[in-house]
C-alpha cells in the first residue's frame, strides 16, 4: 500500500495542487507535503481525502498500488 503515491495520483486525476488541497481542507500545506513525501497518515486522515476526492477509502488506496 502506497499512500503517498495515491495521493500524488488523485492530485493529478483532479487537477489539485497540495497547496490547494491544503486550504479547502484548511490545513497547513507542510501537512499535506509530509502525507505527499512519506505516506503516513491516520485511518481517519484517509477517509477524509478519500472523501474529498470523491471515492471510498479502498478505492483511494488502490490509485497507489
Amino acid at each position: 500500500m502506497n499512500l503517498s503515491k495515491s495521493l500524488k495520483i488523485a492530485l493529478v486525476k483532479a487537477d489539485k495542487s497540495q497547496a490547494q488541497l491544503a486550504e479547502d481542507l484548511g490545513i497547513k500545506r507542510q501537512v499535506v507535503n509530509r502525507w505527499a513525501n512519506s505516506g503516513n497518515m491516520t485511518k481517519e486522515t484517509l477517509e477524509m481525502l478519500a472523501d474529498y476526492f470523491g471515492m471510498k477509502p479502498s478505492e483511494f488506496v488502490a490509485l497507489g498500488e
